[in-house]
């Protein structure tokens, strides 16, 4: 099942830059960027409906602010989704973000869990290899 899951999510990764891409030459990266929070915010508010809030209130309370950084690298990384996936093939859209994703793990794994994949570094070395060698032509 969990299989299945991800595969749904890697559809979901392709096909979403695409749609708002589409979206965002119609009506503008902003309101391409409210309508994505503004739906998240109604569904996350169904969801909190369907299994109750008395488990969610709790816990908002007794988090650290900083960790609500994470809120905000949202936004920016849907205004910059937006703003470039009507200017990029689909499949830059899943490497590039992918690369950058990589890169940025193995920087917080050295610095943070003090250890170092050399492996990943490598990877990423192919992929940025293979995309730069696909753009020359």
């Amino acid at each position: 099942m969990y299989y299945i899951l991800a595969v749904i999510m890697g559809v979901m990764i392709v096909v979403s830059p695409v749609l708002n891409g589409q979206l965002t030459l119609k009506v503008g990266t902003y309101k391409t960027s409210l309508l994505n929070f503004g739906i998240g915010t109604v569904v996350a508010l169904a969801v909190l409906m369907v299994f109750g809030s008395e488990s969610v209130s709790p816990v908002i309370v007794h988090v650290p602010p900083y960790k609500y950084l994470g809120f905000f690298f949202g936004l920016f990384v849907i205004l910059i989704y937006n703003h470039i996936s009507s200017r990029l093939p689909a499949i830059y859209l899943v490497l590039l973000p992918f690369m950058g994703q990589t890169i940025m793990s193995t920087i917080v794994d050295y610095f943070i869990f003090d250890s170092f994949n050399f492996r990943k570094l490598i990877g990423v070395l192919l992929v940025f290899t293979g995309v730069w060698f696909n753009e020359r032509k």
